[in-house]
């Protein structure tokens, strides 16, 4: 059981990068070299909060004073959806919103397109 002192959660992930992603920081990229970034995403536990912070580094210790604010709304530019999306390679796209008409509407693409979903967590409520 969680404890009620129990603020955020943390998930470590590791992104292949590219020059120019990530947001800066860190050492300077060679422009067409891939280097692998590690990154601490925290989330508020309970209530409803519509931002998430991201770290440089991992669960052994990661650089607080590097930091981006991300939203939750997934089709935000600078959504942790869409950081997670560009660290796939699926950045930018658009999809058709009624994919038999030659002249649909799109959208950009988002998780929910995808099948996936990120859920609040609230452990207490």
């Amino acid at each position: 059981m969680l404890s009620s002192s129990v603020r955020a959660a943390q998930l470590a992930i590791e992104v292949l990068e590219h020059a120019g992603d990530g947001g800066g920081g860190g050492a300077a990229a060679v422009i067409g070299v891939a280097h692998l970034a590690r990154y601490v995403i925290e989330r508020p536990v309970g209530g409803v909060t519509g931002t998430v912070m991201l770290f440089r580094g991992d669960h052994n210790g990661f650089d607080a004073s590097w930091f981006r604010r991300l939203t939750t709304t997934p089709s935000d530019t600078d959504s942790l959806s869409q950081f997670l999306l560009r660290a796939c390679g699926l950045a930018g796209l658009r999809v058709r919103q009624a994919p038999t008409q030659e002249e649909s509407n799109t959208s950009i693409l988002g998780p929910e397109l995808l099948g996936l979903r990120v859920e609040p967590l609230n452990y207490f409520g």
